[in-house]
């Protein structure tokens, strides 16, 4: 027997249908493209995907192409403008591939910023694109200016929303982290994230984190029975470093004694540089930020980084925080103070006296990541050596080295060659595509972007000037009614508040104009750097034509770059699958995703 609950639930099914039916009836058997948006990946896009195609595309029979058409998108709300998904929309549409775009809400496909949705809104209309989304409140398809006022509205709320919320978790994980000697609150630790190698967390009777201790479950029996514990493991590391020996050289005694590394023991197994190593062994990058950590002193910093918004870069830029405020607190110490000082400042003395920054004044030309690794993908790192000759004095020669075959377990058989030979050949093939004016300006015309902002802009100048002449409008109306003896004080109300939420639009396109002119003038200036570069590329090709000319290292290193120059070094006896013959490297010339088969490409050997 049906109840009161399910009569409703059917009644209100009923509304809601009926609702989009009547607001979206004309778009029924259109090419519709679907996007989701999830703020992370631990969630998933069922439900969002499931209310689409219920309330839109069954309903209004929308066409939908599966493979192409149906996008879903890993991004924070608050972040808009940087996300890839959304351009891929802007070259669909500009393609005519779909006629409507469909979403559950706003908020969840276009993000919480307002003023970037409406944007983004405005350059879809003009390619003839219109928004659907199951909630009537969104005004997603209203064009008129009530309805582009309520969804900016709605997008400053959501706004405001998720910033209150942010405020107030930072508050409260401070007021954690600082305690309350008054009330006899201790100072607690903020237990998010991963655990620190050496300690595990402590949790009250709710299993929330208050303090960490020490780790003494046991990672490694090794051959002399000795038991190893994260504990024992960070005081024989800082043994080591007291006693002045390189980190190297402790990665190489772990290693040697098989204790598993901290990605391991915590559960976390990642394989750095993107390279899945059979056997995760301890890198220098991991002993060196272990030993600098204060909380083995005792000191436990909280707060000590915080993330802030780069115009011109996708991804939030994380800054140290400044030392007032950090937070200390206390936790049980591994090392004395004295002991960890002490280290600090044999790494930082060995850092300054460390060779790589005292080499040789005469550079290696494909420094940086374009000498890379044929075995395992890594940078081929320069590696300088001096030989005594028997007339006396000495002979320096420097060598293209893999160097993961002596920081770790010899998973990579590395690879070694003579700088000079790799150089040499380098600049050859660069000085072919230099001699070849046609290669030459395809490198340019491969590099050169569109401007990215240019479509925004135009759209935010468009939008600002119909909200500057909608203000200017409600002026002269409340003079004409206020001289005319016809404006009445709700009328006057109105048009205010209507002039205040107009100026507050206002504003926000004037900042969004602000950033996308600093990343104009970044494109243009990267433009104009590619114009220098092919410039410079004909004045080299006509100096070359003179006896004797030899290019400095500088625009050489130059056009390497531009030319997209990287050389790949193997072994001795590595042979060539395509022609059966033995090479120990290879330089290839990329622009962009290109790749320019050069007449004379080939392999070299030594």
């Amino acid at each position: 027997m049906a109840t009161n609950n399910d009569y409703n639930d059917y009644s209100s099914r009923e509304a809601k249908r009926q609702e989009i039916l009547d607001m979206y009836s004309k778009y029924r058997g259109m090419r519709g493209l679907l996007l989701t948006r999830v703020s992370s990946e631990s969630q998933n896009h069922d439900a969002q995907e499931r209310m689409i195609r219920e309330w839109l595309f069954d309903l209004l029979d929308l066409q939908l192409e599966e493979e192409r058409h149906v996008i879903h998108d890993t991004y924070t709300g608050l972040e808009y403008r940087y996300r890839a998904a959304l351009d891929e929309i802007l070259h669909m549409a500009e393609r005519h591939e779909f006629d409507v775009l469909c979403l559950d809400v706003l908020d969840r496909g276009l993000g919480r910023k307002g003023v970037s949705r409406e944007i983004f809104r405005g350059q879809l209309r003009e390619l003839g694109i219109h928004i659907l989304t199951t909630e009537k409140s969104d005004h997603s398809d209203d064009d008129s200016l009530e309805g582009q006022l309520m969804r900016l509205l709605k997008g400053y709320k959501a706004e405001e929303e998720i910033n209150d919320f942010v405020r107030r978790t930072k508050n409260a994980k401070r007021d954690k982290a600082l305690g309350n000697p008054a009330k006899g609150i201790p100072p607690k630790v903020i237990g998010n994230g991963s655990r620190d190698y050496g300690y595990e967390y402590v949790r009250d009777a709710e299993g929330k984190v208050e303090t960490i201790a020490p780790n003494y479950d046991v990672v490694l029996v090794d051959s002399k029975g000795i038991e190893w514990t994260e504990v024992r493991v960070m005081v024989f590391m800082f043994r080591c470093a007291k006693h002045r020996i390189p980190l190297r050289g402790i990665c190489r005694r772990l290693n040697k004694i098989g204790i598993p590394t901290p990605s391991v023991s915590k559960g976390t197994k990642y394989a750095s540089n993107g390279v899945h190593a059979e056997k995760l062994v301890w890198e220098v990058s991991v002993v060196s930020r272990l030993l600098r950590k204060l909380t083995y002193s005792g000191k436990k910093v909280v707060n000590t980084q915080h993330a802030v918004r780069v115009p011109e870069l996708k991804y939030r830029r994380r800054i140290t925080t400044s030392p007032e405020e950090q937070i200390i607190v206390p936790v049980p110490a591994i090392v004395s103070i004295e002991l960890q000082e002490e280290v600090i400042r044999n790494l930082q003395r060995n850092q300054k006296f460390s060779r790589r920054n005292n080499q040789s004044e005469t550079p290696v030309l494909l420094y940086g990541g374009l000498a890379k690794c044929g075995n395992c993908g890594r940078t081929a790192r320069e590696w300088r050596q001096h030989w005594n000759l028997k007339g006396g004095g000495e002979q320096e020669y420097t060598y293209y080295q893999c160097m993961t075959r002596f920081n770790s377990l010899h998973t990579c058989p590395g690879c070694c060659i003579n700088a000079r030979l790799v150089d040499t050949a380098a600049w050859n093939e660069a000085l072919k595509i230099i001699h070849n004016p046609f290669i030459a300006d395809k490198a340019l015309e491969d590099k050169k972007s569109k401007d990215p902002t240019a479509e925004r802009r135009r759209q935010i100048n468009q939008d600002l000037t119909k909200n500057r002449n909608r203000q200017k409008n409600i002026r002269a109306d409340l003079v004409r009614m206020s001289g005319d003896g016809k404006l009445d004080f709700e009328t006057e109300e109105a048009y205010l508040g209507e002039l205040k939420d107009l100026k507050r639009v206002e504003q926000g396109y004037i900042t969004a104009l602000a950033d996308d002119e600093k990343i104009h003038q970044e494109w243009q200036a990267a433009e104009k750097v590619l114009e220098r570069l092919h410039k410079k590329c004909a004045v080299i090709r006509d100096k070359l034509k003179r006896p004797g000319y030899e290019p400095d290292f500088k625009d050489k290193r130059d056009m390497i770059e531009f030319f997209g120059m990287t050389a790949i070094i193997w072994n001795d006896g590595h042979i060539n699958p395509q022609n059966g013959k033995p090479e120990h490297f290879r330089i290839q010339a990329k622009f962009n995703d290109i790749v320019l088969h050069l007449p004379s490409d080939r392999s070299f050997s030594d």
